[in-house]
């Protein structure tokens, strides 16, 4: 299983000079957003990619338009390479939409991942390939709560 190591930049504009991207440090996560559908209100997948557990209290999924989100209570750990599903019939006011673009903070706002999808991405199953660690694919078949298949 990887890391889970995640690249970020920041376009920084100095006076009329062009912008430019500074390259900053990999960040490790511990947790990523791994399977997604839209039908029946949406399902979601958080995958935990580190070999320790990580208390998710106050950590945010969201959806980037509308702000529509769940923020995860007191208390609430993911065991290391568990798998935690969110669902709109018990987790609300957590919904998706056709096209959608999901977002996972920790609990100081800081981004630790993101997903933009559209219909036919997310219609069936759209996650990791491999597990919790490649990038996004169409998956023949829903697997939430359980690896997804290379």
């Amino acid at each position: 299983m990887s890391s889970g190591l995640v690249r970020a930049a920041a376009v920084i504009a100095i006076g009329a000079a062009a912008p430019f991207v500074a390259a900053c440090a990999p960040v490790e996560t511990s947790v990523l957003l791994n399977e997604l559908t839209w039908q029946g209100g949406g399902k979601l997948e958080l995958a935990g990619t580190t070999s320790a557990s990580v208390d998710l209290s106050g950590w945010t999924v969201r959806r980037e338009v509308g702000g529509l989100g769940f923020t995860f209570a007191s208390g609430v750990t993911l065991a290391p390479g568990a798998h935690l599903v969110l669902t709109q019939p018990t987790d609300p006011p957590f919904a998706l939409s056709k096209n959608d673009s999901v977002i996972l903070e920790d609990q100081t706002g800081l981004r630790i991942d993101q997903i933009l999808f559209d219909d036919n991405q997310a219609e069936v199953s759209y996650c990791r390939v491999p597990d919790a660690e490649g990038p996004w694919a169409l998956c023949a078949r829903p697997t939430f709560g359980e690896a997804n298949p290379p």
